[in-house]
């Protein structure tokens, strides 16, 4: 275990993607652009229609935040990824030693670390239109589920990416889109057609946009949502990092990372 996550490896790596995105301005840009600008729109709006609902009003707002910094969270790590191949580095950070596991604990690592910062800036600017702090404690233990939740969905598309082929990189964009849908982000369960039901309670993002319309209308989150969406968000995890691992030793057997362009 020691030899396969060398914490030293994971920092040079961590460090190198700051280095490297601190000299690609665009990439800065697209990171602040799309998550301060969602938090100013739906903060503008939720100003509007405090006039016709505050919880409502909340409710899309504080929605609509998670639900940028979910997408942070998962697609920071997938495009850091999606470079890489473009650029056909990662050969060569696999031939200075380091392993598959410490190459995704690293992207998921400066992932957490852009989302956080993100998150951070998106909650201050939607303190200027009502948004109110909750409990500390239940809120952070909800922002942890939340990465946890897009962390496993990050890795499940590395996975994807690496076993289908790099034709598949719109993942990137387009897979968190798809479980929202399945999410029931403003809305119940029930909505959804009975056979859907069962399906959707097992998506943590379910439970995590519950717990947060419990913010809205009740000023508190709905910790038993927070807690089944942990729960889930663990068995993901276990699930898809083994599924991971999978692929990418299978891949480098079969020699279909040289196909994939790395």
């Amino acid at each position: 275990m020691t030899k396969m996550l060398r914490l030293y490896k994971i920092k040079a790596l961590i460090y190198r993607d700051w280095v490297t995105m601190s000299k690609t301005k665009h990439r800065i840009i697209e990171i602040l652009f799309f998550p301060v600008t969602t938090a100013l729109i739906w903060g503008l709006f939720a100003n509007y229609f405090k006039a016709f609902s505050l919880e409502t009003a909340m409710m899309l707002l504080v929605i609509n935040v998670f639900w940028s910094f979910s997408f942070l969270s998962q697609s920071s790590a997938n495009m850091q990824i999606n470079m890489d191949v473009w650029s056909r580095s990662l050969n060569q950070l696999l031939v200075s030693g380091i392993t598959e596991a410490e190459y995704i604990v690293a992207r998921v690592l400066f992932s957490i670390n852009v989302s956080l910062i993100i998150l951070a800036l998106m909650l201050w600017i939607i303190s200027w239109f009502g948004f109110v702090m909750p409990a500390l404690g239940p809120f952070l233990l909800l922002v942890f589920v939340t990465l946890m939740a897009s962390t496993a969905l990050g890795i499940l598309i590395v996975a994807l990416y690496i076993r289908l082929g790099r034709e598949y990189s719109f993942l990137t964009w387009s897979f968190l889109q798809l479980i929202i849908l399945l999410s029931a982000p403003f809305f119940p369960v029930e909505t959804y057609p009975a056979f859907m039901h069962g399906f959707v309670r097992m998506l943590p993002h379910t439970w995590i946009f519950e717990a947060l319309r419990g913010l809205a209308t009740h000023g508190a989150l709905t910790m038993s949502a927070v807690f089944r969406a942990l729960m889930l968000s663990v068995i993901y995890l276990v699930i898809v990092f083994p599924f991971y691992m999978y692929t990418f030793r299978k891949a480098r057997k079969t020699g279909a990372l040289v196909r994939l362009g790395f």
